[in-house]
């Protein structure tokens, strides 16, 4: 098939199953590999331009005993992989853990990272920026919250380097990863303090930033020490054997 001929229906997935193919045609692979179960309803928010699914061999690792906050029990992990060995690598250790006596797991800070940076004409802007923002941290919130069923604010703080204002978030997204809503979360802090502050030159949503202070680390040091954090999902996650 000529290449710049191709064109993918996104309204018609018969039509994209025929496309793959014709792809397919001289490839030795039959496309009623991709048939499946599964209908364009079912994964509908989970994918874009459906035309099936390829299998992933399924194994079955443990039992293992878990004693954690929300997991009790001995328990059958599923995984998938084509790594040969892999699941049985994984039921060894599960079989010497529970001959420990099990393992015992704390989940103790969960969380996503996102920043917006403001930049202002002056250092006093600057101040009255990180002010104001203070002053709006209950109606940003509120609006966050409401922008998803999972996302909700669990601390903004605030950094100013000259006329640059950095404002982190941290946002609880549930069970999922959370990229999306953290980004909506972002351009909604964006918008708000741009159109409302009346403070704010340029906008720039971005990795979060954190000034560490030298007081607290060196005191011989009297230079700012950026520590970078890039955007995304921290769980914290600790465990042992009893």
């Amino acid at each position: 098939m000529e290449t710049n001929n191709l064109h993918i229906n996104k309204n018609d997935q018969g039509e994209r199953i025929a496309l793959t193919s014709n792809l397919l045609k001289n490839s030795g692979i039959e496309s009623d590999v991709f048939e499946n179960r599964l209908t364009e309803d079912m994964v509908k928010g989970n994918i874009e331009n459906f035309i099936g699914s390829v299998p992933i061999p399924l194994g079955l690792c443990g039992p293992i005993k878990i004693d954690g906050q929300y997991a009790k029990g001995n328990f059958i992990v599923p995984m998938a992989t084509l790594e040969g060995t892999l699941v049985a690598s994984y039921s060894r250790g599960a079989k010497l853990i529970n001959e420990s006596g099990g393992c015992e797991t704390m989940v103790y800070d969960d969380y996503f990272l996102r920043a917006v940076q403001f930049q202002t004409e002056s250092l006093r802007e600057s101040e009255e920026l990180i002010r104001w923002c203070k002053s709006q941290e209950k109606e940003v919130g509120i609006l966050i919250n409401n922008s998803s069923c999972c996302a909700s604010v669990l601390d903004m703080t605030y950094e100013c380097m000259g006329t640059t204002v950095i404002v982190s978030m941290k946002l609880s997204t549930g069970d999922a990863m959370g990229s999306n809503m953290s980004s909506k979360a972002a351009g909604i802090i964006s918008d708000y303090v741009h159109k409302k502050s009346g403070l704010v030159k340029r906008v720039l949503v971005m990795p979060i930033l954190r000034i560490r202070s030298s007081s607290l680390h060196d005191k011989r040091e009297k230079k700012s020490s950026p520590e970078l954090y890039w955007k995304g999902k921290f769980t914290k996650v600790t465990h042992g054997q009893h």
